[in-house]
């Protein structure tokens, strides 16, 4: 989902805000979410892939709909 649609979706944004304020940091590189998929997975043992997350945050150019059991994650 790019940045621009993250917007528009006031609970998806205040999702990945509240995502950054556990990890500590704003999540702006690559190394970032490579380093967030890594977080995520110790700290909750699942997965979440880096390039999901720039597609979450909009790092990458792509807009699919981002899949519930992976708002599932990052909610937790």
């Amino acid at each position: 989902m790019n940045q621009r649609m993250s917007k528009q979706i006031p609970e998806l944004n205040y999702l990945l805000s509240e995502v950054e304020k556990h990890y500590g940091r704003r999540i702006s590189t690559s190394t970032d979410f490579e380093a967030l998929s890594v977080v995520i997975e110790h700290d909750i043992n699942e997965m979440v892939s880096s390039s999901t997350l720039k597609r979450l945050w909009g790092y990458v150019s792509s807009s699919p709909v981002p899949r519930i059991s992976t708002l599932d994650v990052l909610s937790r």
